[in-house]
């Protein structure tokens, strides 16, 4: 049980469910990221998730952009843009769009660190369900609790957060 409350995305950048929801989940942070820390859990059982999870990490560790912008961002490059995000070449890319070291993410990205950074998430979203393509998860003093499916909204998933954890 967390003493401080969490907020967890386990999250599947490849999804093409991600994309369409990606906005609740957002609303859902903006809502709560004053109150309540929010982490990423990235997850896939895509050849490439790995690899894909590894980038994700590297973006979140060159600045302190929120993890749901930076999921955000792949999820735009990969499913809008057609962009390969296996490569850690494409992470390059998506930095500097974010004005960070693009070569610095692209060698964190490609390094045996990163992937098993990525391999820890996958263990911590199996040990959660290992949701198919994302979920939302409080952890307080009162346990773990899965919160509402992003394609039931913003509203919905605030009201279940709300009765496990009242502001």
């Amino acid at each position: 049980m967390a003493e401080q409350p969490l907020l967890t995305w386990v999250v599947d950048p490849l999804s093409e469910t991600v994309r369409s929801q990606i906005g609740a989940v957002r609303d859902v942070v903006m809502a709560v990221h004053d109150r309540i820390t929010v982490e990423v859990v990235l997850t896939g059982d895509h050849a490439s998730s790995e690899h894909v999870a590894a980038g994700v990490i590297a973006l979140l560790a060159a600045d302190g952009a929120t993890p749901v912008q930076a999921v955000e961002d792949v999820v735009r490059a990969h499913a809008d843009e057609g962009m390969d995000v296996a490569k850690p070449s494409s992470f390059a890319a998506i930095a500097h769009r974010r004005s960070q070291d693009g070569e610095a993410v692209e060698i964190f990205a490609a390094s045996d660190r990163a992937r098993a950074m990525a391999r820890e998430d996958r263990s911590v979203a199996r040990d959660l369900g290992d949701p198919r393509d994302h979920a939302l998860f409080f952890s307080g003093t009162t346990g773990v609790h899965r919160l509402p499916a992003p394609d039931r909204g913003a509203r919905a998933v605030l009201a279940a957060l709300e009765e496990v954890h009242p502001a």
